[in-house]
């Protein structure tokens, strides 16, 4: 943690964190010599068993090979048992589940009178398109009135990228940038005054009190995907406005409108 931590983005790093937690219990008391191919197999079957995807385990099993890598910097191993392992774990894509607009409204309505700030990040979100850390993690100076854009320095692909300010985006920020504040302070805050962290869970909790068809926070990008294709849009553009670095990434909603159940 010490060596590797300081380079990681604070996002990557709450994400190394959570998969520290989960390693923890199943090596925590080992030596790294100890740990095998087969305690590693164990310890997948035992994620797996207890419900997580493939995804997940990959990701807990990428920052235990990056702990392997440190050590064998260090000269105290040779062998990285982990990537044999990792390759047994395919991460597939999620089929795409576009929001029904009468579900979203029904839980947005509801967040409204509980925390307002969360049930605006998400339709900020809805808006734009934009990745659920791009939106928890918006700052003030990220967003310029006078050149009509808001400015991601922290996503995905590591590239940073510009939008343009519609309408409703633009009604949506003046609610909350009409107060003055710091040039660093988080745009979408908690009651507390602070962005929101763990807004998977945040969310959850919210839907989960209004009785309508699950949908994950991340799925609110695919509406507006889709919608932009409907209206004739250009795909190029589109990867650009979603942060995809390149536009195959894009073409599954191409597909998912050739394929999409009637």
């Amino acid at each position: 943690m010490q060596i590797d931590f300081p380079r990681l983005r604070p996002a990557t790093r709450r994400r190394y964190e959570a998969s520290i937690r989960m390693l923890d219990p199943a090596f925590g008391q080992l030596t790294l010599k100890q740990i095998t191919k087969g305690k590693l197999n164990d310890f997948i079957a035992e994620r797996m068993g207890a419900g997580c995807t493939q995804a997940t385990v990959r990701r807990d099993l990428a920052v235990a090979s990056r702990i392997f890598k440190v050590a064998r910097r260090a000269g105290w191993i040779e062998v990285d048992p982990v990537p044999e392992q990792k390759e047994g774990l395919v991460e597939t894509r999620e089929p795409i589940q576009p929001v029904r607009l009468r579900d979203l409204a029904t839980v947005l309505l509801r967040t409204d009178l509980t925390n307002p700030g969360l049930a605006d990040l998400a339709r900020f979100a809805a808006k734009t398109g934009c990745r659920q850390e791009e939106a928890a993690s918006l700052e003030r100076h990220q967003v310029n009135f006078k050149a009509g854009t808001i400015t991601f320095g922290r996503t995905k692909t590591k590239a940073p990228r510009a939008i343009e300010i519609r309408p409703s985006v633009r009604r949506l920020l003046l609610k909350w940038l009409g107060q003055p504040g710091s040039a660093d302070q988080p745009v979408f805050r908690n009651r507390d005054g602070n962005r929101f962290t763990q807004v998977p869970n945040r969310w959850k909790e919210a839907h989960a009190r209004c009785h309508v068809s699950a949908f994950r926070f991340h799925d609110l990008r695919h509406p507006y995907a889709i919608r932009w294709l409907l209206k004739g849009g250009s795909i190029y553009r589109l990867a650009r406005q979603l942060g995809h670095s390149t536009v195959r990434t894009t073409e599954v909603y191409s597909a998912w409108l050739v394929e999409k159940p009637e």
